[in-house]
């Protein structure tokens, strides 16, 4: 373009010539940057993708083998694998909460999980009755709605004294 420009104001052309070469310089570099932005713009924004669909855990997305090995190419085969590493963490993790769902409902003391919104996440069936609800009723209320955020503040493994919903006693 530099060199069209210096050739242009060396050789005196005309109206005309400027116009024509202006035009040229406007559509190539248009189709230069659309060229650019369907190699540049468009893989980063399908990694991107990837990326988000990683952080909401869906793990069924997966890029198309890149057939360069430039930087693009390896960051989405670097995606591939972590998304499959994050597959067969995510496996693991439910086959383990089916085998804790399944060894707490065959337990008869009552286990509850409560996360730090004093929510409950996890009971079995005993610990939903020792509240007064059906089994699985319970998960996801407050602590507070049964009645049993002081046990929460008790700080040393003690016994104490307090009345559930369906049992009164020592604890």
């Amino acid at each position: 373009v530099v060199v069209m420009f210096l050739l242009l104001f060396a050789g005196g052309f005309s109206l005309k010539v400027w116009v024509t070469a202006l035009a040229f310089v406007g559509v190539t570099s248009f189709l230069y940057f659309r060229l650019l932005t369907h190699s540049i713009f468009r893989p980063v924004q399908a990694a991107s993708n990837l990326v988000s669909a990683i952080r909401e855990g869906d793990f069924s997305m997966q890029s198309r083998p890149s057939s360069t090995q430039d930087a693009m190419g390896e960051l989405y085969h670097e995606i591939n694998l972590l998304i499959e590493n994050l597959k067969g963490q995510h496996q693991q993790v439910v086959d383990s909460r089916i085998l804790l769902n399944g060894v707490m409902d065959h337990t008869d003391v009552a286990v509850m999980a409560i996360n730090s919104q004093n929510r409950i996440t996890l009971s079995n069936r005993a610990g939903c009755e020792l509240l007064g609800v059906e089994p699985g009723d319970c998960i996801g209320k407050t602590v507070s709605e049964f009645g049993i955020e002081k046990i929460l503040e008790i700080e040393e493994a003690k016994p104490f004294h307090h009345s559930f919903p369906s049992a009164t006693g020592r604890w």
